[in-house]
Order: C-alpha cells, then structure tokens, then sequence
C-alpha cells in the first residue's frame, strides 16, 4: 500500500505531471500519466493492458485526508464526494503509452 500512498502523493503534488478524465462517472476520476514515469515496481503496481482493482484500506484514507479531498474535488468540485469507500483501479496502457489511475468513490 506504500507504493499506491507515493503514487497518490506524486499526482498531488505534481499536477502538471497528469491528465485527467471526468466525464465517465459521476463518482469517478481518471489520472493519465505518461509511462515514462519512474515508480518501483511499476508491473504490479499498472498490469500490462489488463485492470487491477484494489480497495483502499480506511488506514490510508485517515491517515491522508489532504489526498482524499483533492481527489473528491476533482471528481465534483462543487460538490465533491465523501469517502466512504475508497477503489482504486490501475493499468498500463501500452497503445497509448499511458499509466492509468482511477480512483472511485463508493457509498
């Protein structure tokens, strides 16, 4: 869960680093990286063109409100989601050369 907390991190203190997708779902945000960006472990972390879903742990959402918030307002910045439970969804996409982060909010 370290390397998913660092990636997080990195978006959000890196907002040029990304792109981002909004229209899909209204509980929902994409973060598009270029896969150039160095990560540790990188494989298990982004699947080759395949989707990885994993669900944040509560300890992770306590522990970085500041990430969580940011998040929520970019998937509405009006009115933006509460966390109660947090998903997270990954892949590599080759094709385009992307890493791809979506994180959804669920009630």
């Amino acid at each position: 869960m370290e390397n998913v907390e660092m990636l997080l991190d990195y978006c959000y203190t890196h907002p040029q680093s990304y792109t981002t997708e909004t229209e899909r779902y209204q509980n929902a945000v994409a973060l598009i990286l270029p896969d150039t960006l160095i990560l540790p472990e990188p494989g298990s972390l982004f699947p080759p063109n395949a989707l990885d879903a994993l669900r944040l742990p509560q300890e992770l959402i306590d522990k970085r409100p500041d990430i969580i918030a940011w998040l929520a307002r970019l998937v509405n910045p009006e009115e933006p989601p509460v966390a109660q439970q947090l998903w997270l969804t990954t892949s590599h996409v080759l094709a385009k050369r992307a890493l791809y982060i979506e994180v959804a909010f669920e009630s």
